[in-house]
């Protein structure tokens, strides 16, 4: 029996130089001196058109605001926002003086987050991105403010055009500081207000350096040979090609993932579940509980196929951080209530959009004593450090 434990890359930021304007002799007797108004100088001087001090009046260094975007509403590959602004106490925009971002996204995408114009129905206008992004868990806006403002609020507005696609869970930071974190309404926005209890900090090009100049790398996994055929995942998609023959409905009773080191994931690190083309279905929490030797049909996860638009069903599992997945396994729906033939049959299993996996999973038989023995087991890595942890584990 299987035993489950229960930038864009940044411009550099120049200080205004001196302008000087060196005086000298006219090389051509024949012309007048462009200077000859001047008081008369000598041809190694020089003039200074500004004062220093008035210079550094004008010079304001700009402030660095972070929004980090850290889910959508649901969408496999796509998040969408229409604008973000920074507001003042009286809710005037404070415009940036620059827009970056990790990953990069091009200066035209990321100006379409700021100017004038909240609410933007075409595509074309609005900001949108690959989601989740490869190798991070999260997309990384980067704005520049004068540092002689300071917002009060922010502005987050969502496209009603591109639904699940919105953005959902942000946070909000200067420096180290956390101002906001929240979610944003699907297809609509709202004006979230920041915390002002917070020094700002003094040297915005260390922030700089931080966020751009030293970003780490996602985590690769490697063993003794070297780097393994493994990245860290956001997203699975399962799509269900077909049952064991029930005409209206398909199920499962369970599903689990294991990580790199063999142990299981557990419910707590799921962000959520999309069940997408069913007409109706059960509360899909159900695939990933404790206890699977059951053949109670309201411990399952059941499904009605939409056959009135000829659509196929997919659950697609979204994880609150990245995680390696080295193996998952399937339960089949195991209740005679139903009949085991609604049963999944061919599955199809993508990790961000790309097919890892597709084959036939076995159908269960109905009883409860022998669930784990029906289970089928699809590995995506090749260690036999690991084998020896499942077989540990299935018969410890």
């Amino acid at each position: 029996m299987r035993r489950v434990p229960a930038l864009n890359s940044l411009g550099h930021f120049k200080r205004s130089s001196l302008k000087l304007l060196r005086v000298s002799s006219s090389l051509s007797h024949n012309l007048p001196n462009p200077m000859s108004s001047l008081s008369r100088q000598t041809s190694s001087c020089s003039i200074m058109l500004s004062p220093l001090e008035d210079l550094s009046k004008k010079e304001v260094e700009p402030i660095i605001y972070q929004v980090d975007l850290m889910s959508n509403w649901g969408h496999p590959d796509k998040i969408a926002c229409s604008a973000i602004w920074f507001l003042d106490k009286e809710r005037h925009i404070i415009n940036p003086t620059k827009i970056s971002s990790i990953p990069y996204s091009t200066p035209e995408m990321l100006n379409r987050l700021s100017g004038v114009t909240l609410l933007k129905q075409e595509e074309n206008l609005l900001w949108y991105n690959q989601w989740p992004p490869e190798e991070t868990n999260q997309i990384s806006l980067v704005f520049f403010l004068p540092g002689d403002q300071t917002p009060a609020y922010a502005r987050i507005w969502n496209t009603t055009s591109l639904g699940d696609a919105s953005v959902r869970k942000v946070s909000i930071s200067c420096g180290k500081e956390i101002l906001y974190i929240g979610e944003i309404p699907r297809c609509y926005g709202t004006d979230v207000q920041l915390s002002q209890q917070f020094v700002k900090p003094t040297n915005s090009f260390e922030i700089i350096e931080e966020l751009f100049g030293k970003k780490d790398k996602a985590n690769i996994l490697n063993d003794k040979y070297g780097l393994m055929p493994l990245k860290p995942v956001k997203q699975v998609e399962i799509t269900i090609l077909d049952n064991y023959g029930g005409q209206q409905y398909f199920g499962l009773n369970a599903i689990d993932f294991y990580d790199e080191n063999y142990e299981s994931i557990p419910w707590s690190h799921i962000d959520d579940i999309i069940i997408k083309n069913c007409a109706r279905f059960s509360d899909p929490k159900k695939l990933f509980k404790d206890i699977k030797e059951t053949d109670d049909d309201s411990e399952m996860f059941v499904a009605e196929i939409d056959k009135e638009n000829h659509a196929t069903p997919k659950i697609s599992i979204l994880f609150k951080n990245p995680v390696f997945i080295s193996q998952a396994v399937f339960w089949n729906y195991n209740s005679p209530s139903r009949g085991v033939s609604i049963g999944a049959k061919y599955v199809k299993l993508s990790m961000h959009n790309s097919v890892k996996w597709c084959g036939k999973i076995k159908k269960a038989t109905g009883l409860k004593d022998s669930v784990g023995g029906s289970t089928t087991a699809v590995w995506f890595i090749d260690i036999e450090e690991l084998y020896k942890k499942e077989y540990n584990t299935n018969h410890g």
